[in-house]
């Protein structure tokens, strides 16, 4: 069985999320590293097997880690990230004698989660009052049927807005049952093993499950082929992604482990510097060549791996300090997003 735990670190701060934290944006940085060889049949299986559970997983804890305090500042928080890490982009892209292009309002890339922190905060304080049962029934509706406007999309970031907003909610409808932790029974841990290694058997099996990125995604309207059955498709996507969230929640430890539970706490800097390092790695690498043969994929999606860990440590962590307000200005250890 599944029971509450109480498995707190030093201060407030609870092992089971900050490991979780790490894992999932070491995922964060796989995946990023797969989409720039996404024509070769193996890196789309691994694509579609991380997004189907890992930015949905980074959206429940955001909301089981919310509360009402101070809702304007971290909403101008999220949103300085979010076009701070913009401007870092287009530098980055100039730097290297590209063509970079800037939009106030419109976003598809990385920077898309930390606007849409700012309107899940903005959103939840809005119906703080209501029953947030009924608002996950809602925000589900509501994202099952958005996929059919065309003009939901990267605007305002809408899309992955209505999309993901049904996992924020979960999370605070579970702050109360699971946000001190959880303990869960051998039995349990070795079905959701299986469950995980059973999603990645069908996504390396079936080269036809990766027409289902838009759907994990959310980026995107439903394609023209899944449109007939779009909203019936997400609705089986967002069941996906709650079984396989949870059962990946299932296998982490509840417990400090040496590095894994400290680099959760920074998991902040990682997911702001990573992108800078891919497109750097774009222009200067041969990625085609090096992932030609099977050794230069294992390197390849290695060096995902060693970056996670490396844009950890407290270097990294220095400037952002400053934007959060933080009194250790050298890392970035706040519980508001990532």
């Amino acid at each position: 069985m599944i029971t509450g735990n109480i498995g707190r670190s030093e201060g407030s701060r609870i092992y089971l999320w900050d490991n979780l934290k790490f894992l999932l944006i070491v995922f964060v940085v796989i995946g990023h590293f797969a989409d720039l060889c996404i024509t070769e049949p193996s890196f789309q299986s691994i694509f579609l097997w991380i997004y189907s559970f890992h930015m949905p997983l980074f959206v429940f804890v955001s909301g089981l880690l919310h509360n009402n305090k101070n809702v304007t500042k971290k909403i101008i928080m999220n949103l300085s990230l979010g076009y701070l890490l913009k401007i870092n982009y287009f530098i980055v892209k100039a730097a290297l004698g590209q063509k970079p292009g800037f939009s106030v309002f419109s976003e598809h890339g990385v920077p898309w989660f930390m606007f849409a922190l700012a309107a899940f905060l903005f959103l939840s304080y809005v119906v703080r009052k209501m029953d947030f049962k009924y608002i996950l029934i809602m925000s589900v509706i509501v994202a099952c049927f958005a996929g059919y406007d065309k003009s939901v999309g990267d605007f305002l970031i809408l899309s992955r807005i209505f999309v993901f907003y049904p996992f924020y909610v979960l999370g605070i409808l579970l702050q109360d049952k699971i946000r001190d932790g959880i303990q869960v029974a051998y039995v349990w841990k070795l079905a959701a093993a299986f469950l995980l290694i059973l999603w990645a058997w069908i996504c390396f099996r079936f080269d036809v499950m990766y027409g289902l990125r838009s759907f994990f995604t959310g980026r995107n309207p439903f394609p023209a082929v899944y449109y007939p059955f779009g909203c019936l498709i997400r609705l089986c996507c967002y069941m996906i992604s709650v079984v396989l969230g949870g059962a990946f929640i299932c296998l982490i430890p509840n417990r400090r482990i040496p590095v894994i539970s400290k680099f959760g706490t920074r998991t902040l800097q990682v997911y702001f510097w990573h992108y800078s390092v891919i497109y750097i790695m774009q222009d200067k690498l041969d990625l085609a060549a090096w992932n030609a043969v099977r050794a230069g994929k294992l390197t390849f999606l290695l060096s995902a791996i060693v970056l996670a860990f490396a844009l950890s440590l407290d270097v990294f962590g220095y400037p952002l300090g400053y934007v959060m307000g933080r009194k250790n200005r050298k890392s970035c250890k706040k519980d508001i997003s990532l």
